[in-house]
């Protein structure tokens, strides 16, 4: 089982990283910006939860906007679909 660390930034960037055991470090498998052109961001700070089975990431940067991302591990690379909604 591989772990992945995902972090963002204030200015709503993200890098997703996975440790090479072989290669003993960590590899970057993904990077975006996560920046939405409409909404005005959370003043508490950002909030990020992914479930237990690492298939979906909920974030939420923007008052009344959750941004779900879905996950997709494959052939050592991870793929990143988005839907933001309204809530």
């Amino acid at each position: 089982m591989k772990h992945t660390l995902i972090f963002t930034t204030e200015r709503l960037q993200f890098v997703a990283m996975v440790y090479d055991e072989a290669g003993k470090a960590l590899k970057t498998v993904a990077t975006g910006d996560l920046r939405d052109r409409i909404g005005r961001q959370i003043e508490r700070g950002q909030l990020f939860a992914v479930d237990p089975l690492s298939r979906v990431l909920a974030l939420q940067f923007y008052e009344g906007h959750l941004k779900v991302c879905v996950c997709v591990c494959a052939a050592s690379r991870l793929r990143r679909g988005s839907r933001s909604q309204r809530t």
